[in-house]
């Protein structure tokens, strides 16, 4: 994973939830009579490798459900869905949290990988660090020798 890609990932473990639909943010579509773009608010900002494995699991939950699926994307705290506001509390909102919550278990996975790794390059480079201090001091050892020999 790039750096400018792990901008967002330096945060703490998440636990997303979605805490509520922002009234302020939910408005109707211009020139539709029926589709609102719903604002759901998040309890955080998710880090963006969260957001990505969100977007493949509500793919992945809706591909059982292609009459029903409807796009969602990640907006600072919000997940955003178009869709007719009917269609919320019986057909979208239980997916939705279906989704959070399993993206939440693979971000903790994740999170876990992304620790090994990080923990397994620190030993070696600590290794690494040894070998060059160990180097130094045999080089730092024969000419000090060399010197009084000399």
């Amino acid at each position: 994973m790039k750096e400018s890609e792990r901008q967002n990932d330096n945060a703490p473990a998440v636990d997303i939830r979605i805490s509520r639909l922002n009234n302020d943010q939910t408005r109707r579509v211009d020139g539709s009579e029926h589709l609102y773009n719903v604002y759901f608010e998040l309890t955080a900002i998710p880090p963006r490798s969260w957001e990505r494995l969100f977007e493949g699991e509500w793919r992945l939950l809706n591909m059982a459900h292609p009459d029903l699926w409807q796009a969602v994307r990640v907006d600072r705290n919000f997940l955003v869905m178009c869709c007719p506001l009917d269609q919320v509390i019986p057909l979208h909102l239980p997916f939705l949290k279906k989704a959070v919550a399993a993206t939440n278990l693979m971000y903790k996975q994740y999170e876990a990988v992304i620790a090994k790794e990080r923990a397994e390059q620190a030993l070696v480079w600590e290794r690494r660090r040894s070998e060059v201090q160990a180097t130094a001091k045999a080089i730092q050892l024969q000419m000090t020798t060399t010197i009084q020999n000399g």
